[in-house]
Order: structure tokens, then sequence, then C-alpha cells
């Protein structure tokens, strides 16, 4: 016959009592803010291509400067400005 369960038995004790330690839970990563792609905080302006040759040229750039720095066509830079007599 099968020997009763006694709470003198030390395996029996071990087994079934729950341990007493406390179960640490894996650290989680603190959650981090995701940034959106926002436009700048000040307004900007794109100035057009025919207005940035017209700065450039009141700082006293060259006309084929200018069209090297715009990526443009001398012709092009030159019709932004008109002929004075």
């Amino acid at each position: 016959m099968v020997d009763p369960i006694s709470s003198n038995n030390p395996t029996v004790n071990r087994i079934s009592t729950p341990s007493q330690a406390p179960i640490e839970q894996p650290a989680q990563p603190e959650a981090t803010p995701v940034k959106a792609d926002l436009p700048p905080k000040t307004d900007t302006v794109e100035l057009s291509q025919q207005a940035q040759a017209q700065l450039l040229r009141q700082q006293g750039i060259s006309i084929p400067q200018i069209a090297l720095q715009l990526k443009l066509d001398v012709k092009t830079v030159t019709s932004f400005f008109p002929q004075t007599s």
C-alpha cells in the first residue's frame, strides 16, 4: 500500500511549499518618446531661383558663379537681370 502524505516528510514539504523569494520581473525599457518629423519652429520661406540669383548678384557674385551655385544655365541666370541703358 502507498504511504500517506504527511507533513513530516521533508521531500513533500520542499515541493509543496512555494518559494519565499520574490520573483523578479525582467526590467522593461523606459518608453522613449518618438520624434515625429515636425517642421522647424521658425517660419521659413523658400526663395525662387530668380530671387536667389538677385540676392547673390547684390552680394557681388558673378553671373557664371551664380549659375554654378544654382545649377542653372548662364543664359537663364542672365535672363533674370534686365539690361539697363
